[in-house]
């Protein structure tokens, strides 16, 4: 058991080794933050969060909303470019899940398409470090299901899901953290804001109510600049 552990140690530090020695060739060719972040510098990125947030969904009943902390997934790719030395503007679209509270009990989910633009502002702290952060408005649209009473021409009355249009503002912001991990190439983390303020329609009953997520979530993403 020990030599298997020692041989499991030596190979983990000759990969770590090896990884680092790959990354330090990439850094010694790399132009450096301050060079990759000027003006007319352009890049495209990929971005993911994922946790659990609060929503505040309106009820059909009416009275106060249903809240509840819940499932919030946003993968979205983004286009950005240095407009200035420093300063980014972004455009993203990507796809967004999230579960509405019905009732205390019951929740459905929704999935939309997000639209974005933003501007984000790279402080160099090293040559491979930078702090951002970004603010950022944008819109989404797409559907979900709610379950409603239906009552039959024999006054039976049944409950069924009925499929419904979502849409709404987003706005968001950030502060991230970016690091080089090869010559053009940044890891990028940090806390993302969102806020999303919206409506959901239920054509069979003409109504419409509003939803509102208000999320913090720990952003991933990669970001390669040409």
């Amino acid at each position: 058991m020990s030599r298997t552990l020692t041989r499991c140690a030596v190979a983990l530090s000759a990969a770590l080794l090896l990884v680092a020695a790959s990354a330090s060739t990439s850094f010694a060719k790399s132009p450096g933050m301050n060079k990759l972040t000027e003006a007319g510098q352009l890049g495209l990125g990929f971005n993911g969060a994922f946790n659990f947030t609060w929503v505040s969904n309106d009820t059909l009943e009416g009275g106060d909303p249903a809240n509840n902390s819940t499932l919030f997934l946003l993968l979205s790719p983004e286009l950005g470019y240095f407009f200035s030395d420093r300063a980014q503007i972004t455009f993203n679209a990507g796809g967004l899940v999230r579960r509405l509270a019905r009732t205390a009990e019951s929740s459905n989910t929704s999935t939309d398409l997000l639209l974005g633009v933003g501007a984000k502002y790279h402080v160099p702290l090293t040559e491979v470090f930078t702090f951002i952060p970004g603010v950022g408005v944008g819109g989404y649209f797409g559907g979900a299901s709610r379950p409603i009473q239906v009552t039959a021409e024999d006054g039976t009355i049944t409950t069924a899901d009925e499929s419904t249009s979502t849409y709404g503002l987003d706005l968001n912001g950030q502060l991230a953290f970016g690091y080089l991990v090869g010559e053009r190439t940044s890891l990028i983390t940090g806390l993302q804001l969102h806020y999303l303020l919206g409506n959901e329609n239920i054509s069979s009953l003409d109504r419409s109510l509003t939803i509102q997520t208000f999320n913090t979530s720990l952003n991933i993403g990669i970001f390669y600049f040409f």
